[in-house]
């Protein structure tokens, strides 16, 4: 059932009710299923990839001037927005491209003026795809292991300047929070600063897609686990004007709700059994003599 046949049910159960106060309470309805639990549906991965640190030539910059002019190298329009730092002091600056051999920092270079001074252009954060509500794990794809997830004030305490390269062993999400309303984009940072290119798949749990009045949004669907009727009843008990119609749907939609979590605990992998400790305790005791 797509969110254009779910409105028209809605709209026949609720005449008189404007279509946009029906989508709001529908995708308020929504958001409320997908927060119940962390439903298996849920969960999904993707890739993206690191990139090469750059630090080809060198660069002339003046104290308290925010130009940089590029000597035995190129600039390239994907380094906007990049993080650069000069003649490995401290501070790093964002980078912006203005040309070629020619680009900007985001506020006025604090070091001495400077002429062939070596440099170096990194990315530590890198945007995940869109309809991410939180990440839930990075795992190095070349290297097969799982990065650790910390958070951004723990690597700012490790690693203050960002001057640590290599292959990263930890993760933090950049301000991973809900959204609120319409679509967020997240983030993710690594420590240590990645130098070459690589594969990072992440583990995530997807965002409540948000119906819109197109006819794109309304031919799609929820989510295959969340029941339209569920979806439909919830809304009728919140909007119905007659006191006995909102009971039946909300009765109605404790009763979906009810199947979706008996059909969720299905999808669970059996549970282990195993001894209670005491008597592994005894049965190694027992090895050990």
């Amino acid at each position: 059932m797509t969110w254009g046949n779910i409105q028209f049910q809605l709209v026949k159960r609720l005449p008189g009710v404007d279509p946009a106060v029906l989508r709001a309470e529908l995708n308020a309805a929504y958001t409320e299923i997908l927060d119940d639990r962390p439903w298996k549906g849920l969960e999904s991965s993707a890739v993206f990839q690191s990139v090469a640190a750059y630090e080809e030539g060198t660069l002339d910059v003046a104290n308290g001037s925010t130009a940089v002019t590029l000597t035995g190298g190129t600039f390239l329009a994907a380094m906007n927005g990049r993080k650069i730092r000069i003649a490995s002091r401290n501070e790093f600056y964002i980078f912006t491209y203005t040309g070629a051999t020619a680009g900007a920092l985001d506020r006025g270079y604090e070091g001495d003026d400077a002429s062939e001074a070596a440099y170096r252009i990194f990315q530590d954060e890198f945007i995940v795809g869109a309809g991410v509500k939180a990440v839930l794990s990075v795992r190095h794809l070349s290297l097969g292991y799982e990065l650790d997830k910390k958070t951004s004030e723990y690597l700012d305490q490790i690693d203050p300047a960002h001057q640590t390269y290599g292959d990263p062993t930890l993760w933090a999400p950049v301000e991973d929070t809900p959204e609120a309303a319409g679509a967020v984009q997240h983030a993710v940072r690594f420590w240590a600063v990645p130098t070459v290119i690589q594969g990072y798949e992440y583990s995530f749990r997807r965002a409540a897609f948000r119906v819109e009045n197109t006819p794109a949004s309304l031919g799609r669907a929820p989510l295959p686990f969340v029941s339209p009727h569920a979806l439909i009843a919830r809304v009728e008990a919140q909007l119905a004007p007659d006191r006995d119609q909102a009971a039946r749907a909300g009765s109605k939609y404790e009763l979906q709700m009810r199947a979706m979590h008996h059909q969720e605990n299905e999808r669970k992998p059996p549970e282990r059994m195993g001894l209670a400790d005491p008597w592994t305790r005894v049965w190694r005791e027992r090895g050990l003599r």
